[in-house]
């Protein structure tokens, strides 16, 4: 039987075989603090003092100190820029990323989470801890 179309016939099922394509490669969630331009104005001396061992980069606490410095930098680039919208989403993002970081660092690990919002002075996260009752807790079992 004589097919109605010009094609040849073809073993896929919509006229041609199916093309082979690279896999894909899965972004980390650290991503968003290593895709931007500016990466010199960043200051990340302080991300070395949550490293479990010398080889340490993808760890919880570093991974929220470096999200940490970046806020840090783009607030002051948001203080400068006001209008810059793209700016503005981006530093939502990271905030959003530091946000759910540290609400798995307070259910696995409770001691490293109060070490970080201590040293690095960021609010707690946790759901109604509206007088900041968990940062005086951790303020108090540091000293």
């Amino acid at each position: 039987m004589a097919s109605l179309c010009h094609r040849p016939a073809c073993a896929g099922a919509f006229g041609q075989t199916a093309v082979k394509r690279a896999p894909g490669v899965q972004r980390g969630r650290v991503q968003i603090c290593a895709s931007y331009k500016n990466k010199e104005n960043i200051d990340l001396s302080k991300v070395a003092a949550f490293a479990q061992h010398g080889s340490d980069v993808g760890g919880t606490a570093v991974q929220i100190a470096r999200l940490s410095a970046r806020v840090q930098q783009l607030t002051l680039h948001m203080q400068n820029n006001r209008k810059d919208h793209s700016s503005k989403r981006g530093l939502q993002a990271v905030l959003s990323q530091r946000k759910s970081l540290m609400q798995y660092l307070y259910k696995t690990d409770r001691s490293t989470y109060d070490k970080i919002v201590v040293e690095l002075g960021i609010r707690s996260v946790i759901a109604g801890d509206s007088h900041k009752a968990a940062q005086r807790a951790a303020v108090e079992a540091a000293q």
